[in-house]
C-alpha cells in the first residue's frame, strides 16, 4: 500500500474509532497526534468530511488526492504518526476494530518503509529508557531518532551500554540522511568512521539496555533543545555540526586530523546555506 493511501487509511481508522466508546485510549491519542500534525502543517487540508463519515470510500479518495497534492508522503513526522496509529489499531481485537471497509488482514499488512539516504528503515515507535533521552525524544526529528536507535543497537553489539560520538557518526554515515549527506560529500574520504554494518536493523527494545549517552551528545542535545522554537525539531545535521565543532572525542579528533576544524565546518555550513544556532 502506498504511503499516501496508508496515511488516509490511518486517518479513517482513527476517525472511526472515535465513534466507539470502548476504543483504546492509545488509539484515540495517536489519532489526535496525527490529525494535529496534519492540520498544523497543511492548514487548508480539510479532514472533517472524512471524520463525519469515515466509512465513505469516496471521501477517502478525496483525502488521498488532497494529501498527494501537498506531498504529505514526504513528511516523515506524519508518516511516523500514521504508523504509530496503525500499530495501536493492530492490537485491537476484531470486535473492537473500527469498521471502514478495510479487512483486518489488510491493516496488519500495513507498514511504512521510509527512505533514509541509502537505507530503508521500517519505522517503529521507539521508547528510550534513558531518562534524559526520553524527556527530549519528541523534540528530535525522525532521522535523528533512527540514528540514535541504530547507534544504541551497535553499542550493545560491542558490549557497551552507552552511545558514543564515534558510534553516532558511524550510524549517520550509514543512514546518510538529507541534507546531512550534502555535508558529508564535502569532507575528506577518511574524515568519518566507517559506517555501521548494513545487517544492523532497528530494534525498539534495545533502548532498555542502553543506559547513557556520551557527555558530548548529552551536552549537544541539551544546548540545541534550549534553542528550538515551537513545532521545530532538532535535526541530525544540527547535532552533527555541533558535535563536530565542539566535541573532543575520537570521532572529532579524526576530523581534526583530516583538517576539518571549526572554521572549515562553518565554511561548509555557509556553502550549504544552513542556519546556525
Amino acid at each position: 500500500m502506498e504511503a499516501i493511501t496508508t496515511i488516509a487509511t490511518a486517518l479513517a481508522l482513527g476517525a472511526a474509532s472515535g465513534f466507539q466508546s470502548v476504543a483504546e485510549k492509545a488509539v484515540k491519542d495517536s489519532y489526535e497526534a496525527l490529525k494535529t500534525s496534519i492540520q498544523r502543517r497543511y492548514k487548508n487540508l480539510n479532514i472533517q468530511p472524512l471524520e463525519k463519515n469515515p466509512n465513505s470510500e469516496a471521501r477517502r479518495k478525496v483525502l488521498i488526492e488532497d494529501l498527494s497534492e501537498v506531498k504529505a508522503d514526504q513528511n516523515q513526522d506524519i508518516l511516523q504518526k500514521s504508523q504509530i496509529l496503525i500499530d495501536h489499531i493492530q492490537t485491537l481485537s476484531e470486535a473492537e476494530l473500527p469498521k471502514i471497509g478495510v479487512k483486518l488482514e489488510d491493516i496488519k499488512a500495513l507498514n511504512l518503509n521510509i527512505q533514509l539516504g541509502n537505507t530503508i528503515i521500517k519505522h517503529h515507535y521507539y521508547i528510550p529508557r534513558n531518562s534524559f533521552l526520553k524527556s527530549i525524544w519528541e523534540q528530535l526529528d525522525s532521522s535523528l531518532q533512527d540514528a540514535l536507535a541504530l547507534a544504541a543497537l551497535q553499542a550493545k553489539r560491542k558490549g557497551k551500554n552507552h552511545i558514543s560520538t564515534n558510534n553516532l557518526f558511524a550510524t549517520l554515515r550509514r543512514l546518510n540522511p538529507e541534507p546531512l549527506s550534502n555535508f558529508f560529500k564535502k569532507l575528506p574520504t577518511d574524515a568519518l568512521p566507517e559506517p555501521i554494518s548494513e545487517d544492523i536493523s532497528v530494534d525498539d527494545k534495545i533502548f532498555g539496555k542502553v543506559y547513557s549517552l556520551s557527555p558530548c551528545i548529552t551536552t549537544s542535545l541539551t544546548k540545541l533543545s534550549s534553542h528550538i522554537i515551537s513545532q521545530k525539531k532538532i535535526t541530525s545535521q544540527e547535532v552533527f555540526v555541533d558535535l563536530a565543532k565542539y566535541c573532543r572525542g575520537n570521532a572529532v579528533k579524526r576530523l581534526r586530523t583530516c583538517g576539518v576544524n571549526p572554521k572549515k565546518i562553518d565554511s561548509i555550513v555557509k556553502q550549504l546555506g544552513w542556519s546556525t544556532k
